[in-house]
């Protein structure tokens, strides 16, 4: 008889100690109230810090070749453009290219009897913190 008892006294424990009675809680206007129960809170914000990539933002300067003629100057700076592109890609290691812009090369200055074609470019990439 005293192992029934302290039978169902040992079942009977586990029940009453996972049940939670929660009254009289003040919450918002709206009477509502979130209660989180969380284990290991400081591993899991750290994961979620980690798994947030950051974006790295840039420039650089796109130049084509001299040429005599504005039409030969354009095509050499598209060709540049095209290389700085391709460039750009070979970095780009987990396809995170946001923003890959060459600009405008604007009416190619003449330097040293040649026209030149050159324009700031523009990058954006994601990069894992």
């Amino acid at each position: 008889m005293k192992n029934l008892i302290a039978l169902l006294l040992l079942i009977s424990l586990p029940a009453f100690a996972a049940k939670v009675d929660i009254k009289d809680v003040d919450g918002d206007d709206e009477g509502s109230t979130t209660i989180e129960i969380t284990k290991n809170k400081k591993k899991t914000e750290e994961a979620a810090k980690a798994a947030d990539p950051l974006i790295n933002e840039g420039t650089a300067t796109v130049e084509g070749d001299p040429a005599p003629l504005l039409k030969e100057a354009k095509a050499n700076w598209k060709a540049a453009c095209a290389e700085w592109k391709k460039e750009l890609k070979a970095d780009n290691v987990g396809n995170t290219i946001l923003v890959k812009d060459c600009g405008n090369p604007g009416d190619c200055p003449t330097v040293s009897g040649a026209r030149v074609c050159t324009s700031e470019a523009k990058y954006k990439i994601r990069v894992k913190n």
